[in-house]
């Protein structure tokens, strides 16, 4: 294999401040806090758009929303619109996209040799076979990313928290992992070089960990961002409307049902996912170097979008979403030998470079249609 492999890893909703490497009060990150000591973190990394699937096609299309024409979630194939995946499989690439990928129908799936949407987020629906997985193990009424089961309606897309009902290698990140490193293993085998997105649900809500990851962050323990009960005089209208919401309390679920109460099982449950990915990032990068695949493969760590993590005392991500909060993601990328290790960037970066900069680096032609600018000097 004379070119580099590519692996992307995207969490959804992941705030760039809430890493161990930033001084996190509580967050534990040890495997994210590994892969920057080994390569480069750009720590003014922002996204294009605060919204899942607008933010998710300028990253594989590498443009602007005013260009690609998406600002809403999923939606129809866009026509004639190239991404990376197509453009790296027309090089000879194995291409795979695994895990929460909501992007507009059949965009990214015709472009993959292998493609998993664990989480429905697309059209298309969940994966088949990680929906045969849980039906197998009768887990698909326990399985609860997107629903705590036991409230019914009204546990749907809420912002309370409690461990999960399913084991970590039962959760999306973990099945997601253990078939991105079965993807890794097979293109090894034959001799073929990759581009793949690993994209997990978490650290976005529920907030809902594995047990071991809730465990991690007892409630005694829990320190709240220091603007967490600011003055929001002088914020927009609709800012402090919202924050008027999450301070009634009325939005909880397990009692005690006090705002004070729910923002941190909110805070508990959202820095235990964030451990969750933690993990999963652990899992997929020792399975890339017991491959030996490790030294020849250029791996970038990102986000969607951020989350305001009771900042402001703001439960969700909206509104307000042109917050640093919600705009600034972590962004680490690691290439042995030929990155810095350990070296911090300043510089402000956005994530339409990604789809500009990867293709110089692999010794690909550019891909013409992207907005970003190539970042590789960086």
């Amino acid at each position: 294999m004379n070119r580099p492999n590519v692996l992307l890893i995207l969490a959804d909703q992941h705030q760039a401040k809430c890493m161990g490497l930033e001084g996190h009060p509580n967050v534990r990150t040890p495997h994210l806090d590994r892969l920057a000591s080994e390569g480069i973190r750009f720590r003014n990394a922002i996204v294009q758009n605060p919204i899942c699937t607008p933010s998710r096609v300028c990253w594989l299309s590498g443009q602007y929303c005013h260009n690609h024409g998406y600002y809403g979630l999923s939606g129809p194939r866009p026509p004639g619109l190239p991404n990376l995946l197509g453009h790296f499989r027309k090089a000879g690439y194995r291409t795979a996209a695994i895990g929460k990928i909501h992007c507009p129908e059949y965009w990214v799936e015709d472009n993959s040799d292998v493609f998993h949407d664990t989480n429905g987020a697309s059209i298309g629906g969940r994966s088949p076979e990680y929906a045969k997985y849980l039906e197998e193990r009768g887990l698909t009424r326990k399985e609860d990313h997107q629903t705590l089961w036991e409230f019914g309606p009204a546990g749907r897309q809420k912002v309370d928290g409690r461990p999960s009902m399913v084991a970590y290698e039962d959760s999306q990140e973990g099945w997601v992992a253990r078939e991105a490193v079965r993807f890794m293993r097979n293109c090894r085998e034959a001799d073929r070089p990759f581009i793949m997105e690993v994209s997990f649900p978490k650290p976005h809500q529920t907030y809902a960990p594995a047990r071991e990851f809730w465990d991690l962050y007892p409630f005694e323990d829990l320190v709240l961002p220091p603007n967490a009960d600011w003055d929001l005089a002088g914020k927009p209208p609709n800012l402090r409307r919202m924050a008027e919401h999450w301070r009634s309390g009325e939005w909880t679920l397990f009692e005690p049902r006090t705002f004070e109460a729910g923002r941190l099982r909110k805070l508990r449950g959202y820095l235990g996912n964030i451990s969750q990915v933690d993990r999963a990032v652990g899992d997929v990068l020792a399975g890339l170097r017991e491959a030996g695949l490790d030294r020849d493969t250029i791996v970038i760590y990102s986000s969607d979008h951020g989350d305001f993590a009771c900042e402001h005392g703001i439960m969700e991500k909206a509104p307000g979403i042109g917050s640093d909060a919600i705009t600034r993601v972590p962004m680490i990328w690691r290439w042995p030998e030929r990155f810095p290790a350990g070296a911090v960037c300043p510089e402000l970066v956005e994530t339409v470079d990604f789809a500009a900069t990867v293709p110089v680096l692999c010794g690909l032609d550019p891909l013409e249609t992207a907005d970003g600018q190539d970042i590789a000097g960086l």
